[in-house]
Protein backbone atom coordinates (compact mmCIF):
# COMPACT_ATOMS: atom_id res chain seq x y z
CA UNK A 1 0.00 0.00 0.00
CA UNK A 2 1.45 3.80 -0.57
CA UNK A 3 2.89 5.25 2.13
CA UNK A 4 0.43 8.64 3.07
CA UNK A 5 1.55 12.02 1.49
CA UNK A 6 3.16 13.96 3.87
CA UNK A 7 3.82 18.03 3.56
CA UNK A 8 6.07 19.23 6.76
CA UNK A 9 7.04 21.50 8.38
CA UNK A 10 2.99 22.76 8.66
CA UNK A 11 2.96 25.89 9.12
CA UNK A 12 6.26 26.66 7.28
CA UNK A 13 8.72 29.71 6.85
CA UNK A 14 8.58 28.73 3.15
CA UNK A 15 10.33 25.55 2.46
CA UNK A 16 8.13 22.84 2.30
CA UNK A 17 9.21 19.43 1.87
CA UNK A 18 6.71 16.46 0.42
CA UNK A 19 7.01 13.07 1.28
CA UNK A 20 5.62 9.97 -0.67
CA UNK A 21 4.21 11.66 -3.34
CA UNK A 22 7.15 10.68 -6.40
CA UNK A 23 5.47 11.46 -9.80
CA UNK A 24 2.94 13.47 -8.51
CA UNK A 25 1.83 16.69 -9.93
CA UNK A 26 1.86 19.54 -7.88
CA UNK A 27 -0.17 23.02 -7.90
CA UNK A 28 -0.22 25.06 -4.74
CA UNK A 29 -3.49 27.81 -4.72
CA UNK A 30 -4.56 30.61 -2.75
CA UNK A 31 -7.87 30.33 -0.57
CA UNK A 32 -9.21 32.68 -3.24
CA UNK A 33 -8.20 29.82 -6.23
CA UNK A 34 -5.67 30.82 -7.99
CA UNK A 35 -2.71 28.95 -8.77
CA UNK A 36 0.01 30.33 -6.93
CA UNK A 37 2.99 27.24 -8.06
CA UNK A 38 3.10 24.31 -10.19
CA UNK A 39 5.34 21.51 -10.73
CA UNK A 40 4.84 18.69 -12.99
CA UNK A 41 6.31 15.11 -12.02
CA UNK A 42 7.93 15.88 -9.10
CA UNK A 43 10.27 13.18 -7.46
CA UNK A 44 10.31 11.45 -3.74
CA UNK A 45 12.44 14.49 -1.76
CA UNK A 46 10.54 17.15 -3.43
CA UNK A 47 10.66 21.06 -1.89
CA UNK A 48 8.38 23.46 -2.53
CA UNK A 49 9.80 27.60 -1.85
CA UNK A 50 6.30 29.32 -0.80
CA UNK A 51 8.57 31.90 1.15
CA UNK A 52 7.30 34.60 -1.39
CA UNK A 53 4.15 33.90 -0.54
CA UNK A 54 2.23 36.10 1.14
CA UNK A 55 1.50 34.72 4.89
CA UNK A 56 -1.84 33.02 5.38
CA UNK A 57 -3.19 30.18 4.08
CA UNK A 58 -2.59 27.89 1.18
CA UNK A 59 -4.28 24.31 -0.32
CA UNK A 60 -1.43 22.13 -2.39
CA UNK A 61 -3.11 19.81 -5.13
CA UNK A 62 -1.12 16.65 -5.37
CA UNK A 63 -2.85 14.35 -8.31
CA UNK A 64 -1.91 11.49 -10.38
CA UNK A 65 -3.66 9.13 -12.53
CA UNK A 66 -5.00 7.49 -9.45
CA UNK A 67 -5.18 9.52 -6.75
CA UNK A 68 -5.90 13.52 -5.66
CA UNK A 69 -4.99 14.81 -2.53
CA UNK A 70 -5.45 18.42 -1.35
CA UNK A 71 -3.27 19.58 1.97
CA UNK A 72 -3.72 22.85 3.49
CA UNK A 73 -0.53 24.57 4.47
CA UNK A 74 0.08 27.70 6.85
CA UNK A 75 3.19 29.88 5.46
CA UNK A 76 3.97 32.28 8.67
Amino acid sequence: SQESITLYPNPTNGIVHIKNAEGFQVEVFNILGKVVLNKAHITNQETLNLSNLTAGVYYVKLQNENTTEVKKVVVK
